[in-house]
C-alpha cells in the first residue's frame, strides 16, 4: 500500500481558497487539488488522533462514517454541493463503505470528485481468497484485492484521498465494491458488469444522510471547520 500524502499546510492559502468558494468564485486546477488534499489530510489527521494511531501508520479501519460526516459538514459550510454515499444503498450483498462526492466550481466548469480518505483500510492485511458453498460465493477478497495493483486511480485515492470522477475512475472505484458481491453463483459473478457512466449516475442519485451530527463530531474532536468566519458554519445539530 502506498504511503499517504503528508502536508505542511499553508493555512493562508487554505483561507484564500475557502473565501473564494464561499464567495462563489472559480478555482484553478492547482487550487482545487490543494484544497481537496488539505480536506483529506486534515480528515485523516483527526481520525488518526481519534483512534490513537500514528497518522502515517493508520489504516482508518471502521472510520468511514465519521470521515463522510466530517467532510459533508465542511463542504456544506463552504456552500459546496456534495453527495454522501453508502455502497450498500447502491449494491446488494456487498462490503459496506461510506464516501462522498463533491462538486467544485473550476474555471473549466463544475468538476466532480470522489473523496474517500479511508479507502486505505481495504488494501492492508486483507484476505485475497474467494470462499464458496457449493457453487455459491460466500466470501470475496476485500476491495483492494479486486483491482489492479499498479492502478494509478487507486494509487491517487490511497495517496491523496480523492480523485476526479470520470467514467474510468468511477468504474474502477465502483467495481472494487461491486465485485465483493456474495450470495450468487460463480457464473453470475463472472458476468457482473457496470459501465463507468452508470456508476456516475448511481453516485449522483443515491445520496444518504450522514449518521453523525455536528455536535457528536465536536464531542469526539472530529469537527472539520473552515478557517474563515464561523458565521458560515451550519448550525444543524
Amino acid at each position: 500500500m502506498c504511503k499517504i500524502n503528508y502536508m505542511d499546510i499553508d493555512m493562508d492559502l487554505i483561507s484564500f481558497i475557502e473565501n473564494k468558494l464561499i464567495n462563489g468564485e472559480f478555482l484553478n486546477d492547482k487550487e482545487a487539488f490543494y484544497f481537496l488534499s488539505y480536506a483529506s489530510f486534515k480528515t485523516r489527521s483527526l481520525l488518526a488522533d481519534f483512534v490513537g494511531e500514528p497518522l502515517m501508520e493508520c489504516n482508518f479501519k471502521n472510520t468511514c462514517n465519521r470521515a463522510q460526516a466530517m467532510l459533508k459538514y465542511y463542504f456544506d459550510s463552504l456552500g459546496l454541493r456534495n453527495v454522501p454515499i453508502q455502497t450498500n444503498k447502491i449494491f446488494f450483498n456487498t462490503v459496506q463503505h461510506s464516501f462522498i462526492v463533491v462538486y467544485l466550481p473550476l474555471e473549466s466548469g463544475v468538476v466532480s470528485y470522489i473523496v474517500d480518505p479511508t479507502y486505505n483500510q481495504f488494501f492492508e492485511n486483507g484476505d485475497d481468497n474467494f470462499v464458496y458453498s457449493g457453487n455459491y460465493i460466500r466470501k470475496t477478497p476485500s476491495p483492494g484485492y479486486l483491482i489492479s495493483k499498479d492502478s494509478k486511480i487507486a494509487d491517487s485515492i490511497l495517496r491523496f484521498g480523492f480523485i476526479k470522477m470520470d467514467k474510468d475512475s468511477a468504474k474502477e472505484y465502483g467495481d472494487s465494491f461491486y465485485l465483493t458481491q456474495i450470495g450468487i453463483t460463480k457464473d453470475e459473478y463472472d458476468n457482473l458488469f457496470v459501465p463507468g457512466n452508470s456508476y456516475i449516475k448511481f453516485f449522483e442519485k443515491c445520496g444518504v444522510d450522514v449518521n453523525k451530527s455536528i455536535s457528536e463530531l465536536a464531542s469526539e474532536g472530529l469537527l472539520l471547520e473552515p478557517t474563515v468566519s464561523k458565521k458560515n458554519i451550519i448550525k444543524n445539530v
